[in-house]
């Protein structure tokens, strides 16, 4: 009902949080469903995950035991490539921590990863980066003792939130001295050659699933209309639904109107600039130690240069 009261007030605000659409058991498969995507495996493909080996400079981590922090793991497909392609490259992963705003993806996604890695250890937790500072997950990242940790954020999901620096800000916050976050976005130069990721967002799959909160508040499939562009001065894929008619539906113990005309932006992927990356994490008090544009995707790994 809470959750019901809530996308019901953001589609009258104008803006849904993409968030909504994964939740639940169907959602998760949404999201599944997505993940093969040839948009999706572009940001996340296993050929650019292959630099970090080579690329990163990882080696004062090397004969240390090392947790792995995958924030927004969703289904688990990349955590399990993220995992495969450190340990070819020496270091000694302990444990692997999976943290989604979706309970239903995480059960996906650990099943994945203790598939493909069974000598690791894993834990999931629940929580939303875009709330804030979790008072419960520094103590789950403190259970190993770990000598270091490496925290992820991929899959381009930087530019897929509505406040990155806020974002930034969260995963500072779990983050020690010898600590590494590494993160990835989408080329804002890449997306206006390549037609794949527009026809993926107008795809009957994808819009399906990003309007899925509305049909979850009974609103009639046939009353709303979605469409994707590529806005090149906002530098960012925008899916947006149209209100075909005038809908009244009930949530949170009232009634709502939405008019004839209306429009909902449910999803929104911001491209970035090239060096962007690199001096949005500074400007964020990260050290960056290294950054490169791999397969399209920024690459960057950083370190705090000062305390949380």
């Amino acid at each position: 009902m809470k959750t019901q009261l809530t996308i019901a007030t953001q589609i009258d605000a104008g803006r849904l949080d993409l968030k909504f659409a994964y939740l639940g058991k169907e959602g998760a498969q949404r999201h599944v469903a997505h993940s093969q995507s040839a948009g999706y495996q572009a940001v996340s493909s296993h050929a650019a995950l292959s630099h970090l080996a080579a690329d990163l400079n990882l080696s004062d981590l090397r004969g240390k035991t090392v947790d792995l922090v995958d924030f927004g793991s969703g289904s688990g497909v990349v955590s399990s490539q993220v995992l495969r392609v450190l340990q070819g490259a020496g270091l000694n992963i302990a444990r692997a921590v999976l943290v989604d705003v979706s309970p239903d993806l995480l059960t996906l996604a650990k099943k994945h990863v203790a598939h493909a890695h069974p000598g690791i250890s894993i834990d999931t937790h629940v929580t939303d980066l875009e709330v804030g500072h979790d008072p419960d997950l520094p103590a789950l990242l403190a259970r190993n003792d770990a000598d270091a940790r490496l925290h992820l954020l991929l899959g381009g999901m930087l530019g897929n939130v509505h406040d990155p620096a806020r974002v930034c800000r969260a995963v500072a916050g779990y983050c020690e001295p010898a600590d590494r976050f590494i993160v990835n976005v989408s080329s804002a130069d890449e997306a206006r050659k390549d037609p794949t990721q527009l026809r993926d967002y107008n795809s009957e799959n994808f819009l399906a699933g990003v309007m899925s909160p509305l049909r979850d508040l009974e609103i009639p499939p046939e009353r709303i209309r979605g469409e994707t562009v590529y806005e090149d001065d906002e530098r960012a894929y925008v899916t947006r639904v149209r209100f075909t008619d005038t809908v009244i539906c009930s949530a949170g113990g009232r009634e709502w109107l939405f008019p004839k005309g209306k429009t909902v932006e449910v999803f929104r992927s911001r491209r970035f600039a090239s060096g962007e990356l690199a001096r949005f994490l500074t400007a964020e008090g990260w050290e960056v130690i290294w950054d490169q544009t791999v397969d399209a995707k920024s690459w960057a790994c950083a370190k705090l240069t000062r305390p949380a």
